[in-house]
């Protein structure tokens, strides 16, 4: 028998559809909406800033690696709060890459203390700690990449859709530390892991033959990484900044500058290690400086250390109270005298004084003690790699430059009692290009040494000894800024003249022949300048030739172009502008001239001396420029 099925009963589907498009825009509205969340600005974007400065000092702080709980090695989350809370007390306002690129390339000011904070090499851990400290403070800060790592998916390392949520939050911005890195760009292309030879020297070619390689070289590597984060995040990769502070390879001149040509072909900012981490607006935004923050400092440590290195030097004759910080490498041992350090290693050590890279012309005192080996008193020199030094040991004592890897220029020598164990004084006054040396009260020469040109830089002390430990006292250290003093001389001196120059040697920074004067009806009058007197004078005391231009009246005949010629033909120093003699109704309109000439000098590299009656500054020179960011080097105002 055949048994006959049930039939099934007609089915309909319009439920399901309804079911499953709730279901669907249900998904969308929830991707979406954690897509929203995930890439949502928290930071805005830059809108107006409280009024700066259009000469600021700006710092730049580095951190490594940011890790959850303290490990002695690395900075943990609570004391990076600790830190950023502190300089947020302090008044330091975040910027960014942009901001600082604006600053150095369009004259944009930047704002009260800005301070720029950047984070290397990209990993995870330091994203997971930094970025709810910096939502919650709504600052800003760099993730610098070895973009190699994100090819490769190093899980230790952020990935690029990490790195695009950052980037959307408006708090990161993202640069580059290079594709493999500029050591690893520079080694042969067999060895397999250049970051363990960094101990040693590289494996590169000879460095006059093959400089256009290493600068091909670098060039890859930096362009490889610039388009990597370009093509990930759409995005311009606005700097570079080297993972190492003072990287060993550069301290090859031929290695140096095929580095820059290459940083400045691919990126508007680079960044290099720096002891202090500052820089203004004379600085190369291919070589500014960063600040390696150490672990183990408190907020309060790192603020102080930052506002000392910020400060300006005391002018000599100022009453203060704050004593010369300095700042060593090393531990200072126990038995450090509490107003000084003391150095020691094998084969060195050094340390520096705060501050000192903002004085142009300074004045050092200090009690020193060696007890063997070698001492120093070193100023970093315009040129990096270089360094200009005086001092020796027993036997004799010297003033050098250096130059890493080659050396020393002996610029002169002198016999001294530098008795090792014993107390001595030392007194120095560097001003423009001179300096006069003091030794337990006492002048080691009849004339300053001539330095040859001028240099701006740090300053700091340095123990050195070949065939032990160096062990260096400094106590009792005062710098000081000493004024920039020229003194007007007739263009051809009498012999008189001339003694008075001499009796002033010590303190006097240029001498300025009288070459032209304005009457106020606006003709030009010159006077002859001896050209071999102020040479021979230059050379043999280290002094600066500014000839006076002397203004009474109008200046429409006076063309600055012409000036700067003039000076550059003449191969002046620059040029002192007298105008002390306008009378009180002429000064107003004067200016825009000033600041006019002082940018063409500034190009040039010369120097402007302004002598102005104390109420020359309340003019529409004030309204451009304020009266000190005027000077290409120097600025002096004097009353009469």
């Amino acid at each position: 028998m055949s048994a006959n099925p049930t039939a099934s009963p007609p089915r309909f589907f319009r439920r399901d559809v309804i079911a499953w498009a709730v279901l669907f825009l249900a998904s969308l509205l929830a991707f979406g909406g954690v897509h929203l969340w995930l890439h949502q600005r928290v930071v805005p974007s830059s809108g107006p800033r409280a009024a700066g400065s259009s000469d600021p000092r700006l710092a730049v702080l580095a951190y490594g690696r940011v890790v959850a709980e303290p490990n002695g090695v690395h900075l943990d989350a609570a004391r990076l709060r600790d830190q950023l809370d502190a300089l947020q007390r302090e008044g330091f306002t975040p910027v960014t890459l942009n901001e600082v690129s604006d600053f150095y390339y369009r004259g944009q000011p930047l704002p009260p203390r800005p301070l720029l904070l950047t984070f290397d090499r990209g990993y995870l851990e330091t994203y997971e700690q930094a970025d709810p400290i910096l939502r919650s403070m709504r600052w800003r800060a760099v993730m610098f990449l070895i973009t190699r790592d994100q090819q490769s998916r190093d899980t230790s390392r952020l990935y690029w859709d990490r790195l695009q949520r950052m980037v959307d939050s408006g708090v990161w911005e993202v640069g580059s530390n290079g594709h493999a890195g500029p050591l690893a760009a520079l080694l042969s292309a067999e060895d397999e892991q250049p970051e363990v030879l960094l101990d040693h020297a590289p494996n590169v070619p000879d460095p006059e033959a093959h400089r256009e390689e290493w600068f091909q070289r670098l060039l890859r590597d930096y362009r490889a990484s610039q388009s990597l984060i370009e093509g990930h995040l759409g995005r311009r990769a606005m700097a570079f900044a080297d993972p190492f502070r003072d990287p060993f390879w550069l301290r090859d001149q031929e290695a140096y500058r095929a580095n820059g040509e290459a940083l400045a072909a691919s990126y508007p900012l680079a960044f290099v290690g720096d002891r202090f981490g500052v820089n203004d607006r004379r600085s190369d935004p291919h070589r500014l400086g960063r600040l390696r923050v150490d672990p183990l400092w408190s907020g309060s440590q790192l603020v102080s250390r930052l506002s000392a290195a910020l400060a300006s030097p005391p002018m000599a004759g100022e009453h203060h109270r704050e004593r010369t910080q300095v700042w060593s490498t090393a531990t200072t041992p126990d038995e450090a005298p509490r107003d000084g350090v003391v150095l020691e290693g094998t084969p060195g050590s050094d340390a520096w004084v705060a501050g000192s890279r903002w004085a142009d012309d300074w004045s050092l005192e200090a009690d020193i003690k060696t007890e063997g080996g070698q001492f120093w008193v070193v100023q970093d020199a315009a040129s990096p790699g270089e360094e200009l030094r005086w001092g020796g040991d027993e036997r004799k004592l010297y003033v050098e430059r250096r130059r890493w890897g080659g050396l020393p220029e002996v610029l002169a020598e002198f016999d001294a009692d530098v008795a090792p164990n014993r107390w001595h004084h030392v007194k120095l006054i560097k001003r423009s290009r001179g300096m006069w040396i003091e030794w337990d009260g006492r002048p080691l020469a009849d004339r300053p040494v001539d330095l040859r040109e001028r240099s701006r830089g740090d300053v700091g002390w340095a123990a050195w000894r070949a065939d032990g430990p160096a062990r260096l006292w400094v106590a009792r250290v005062r710098f000081e800024r000493v004024p920039f003093l020229t003194r007007v001389v007739g263009g051809e001196p009498s012999a008189d003249e001339v003694q008075s120059l001499v009796r002033s040697a010590p303190m006097l920074a240029a001498v300025s022949p009288t070459w032209m004067q304005v009457t106020p009806e606006g003709g030009a009058t010159e006077s002859p300048v001896d050209p071999m007197a102020f040479s021979i004078l230059s050379r043999r005391y280290g002094w600066e030739v500014l000839p006076t231009i002397r203004i009474t009246g109008n200046e429409g005949s006076l063309s600055v172009p012409q000036i700067v010629a003039r000076v550059e033909q003449e191969r002046w120093a620059g040029i002192h502008l007298d105008l002390r003699d306008l009378p009180a109704g002429g000064r107003d309109r004067y200016g825009l001239f000033v600041e006019a000439l002082a940018r063409g000098l500034e190009q040039k590299g010369y120097n402007l001396v302004l002598s102005a009656a104390d109420d020359f500054v309340p003019s529409p020179l004030s309204k451009h420029a304020p009266i000190e960011n005027l000077a290409p080097r120097y600025l002096q105002l004097s009353a009469r």
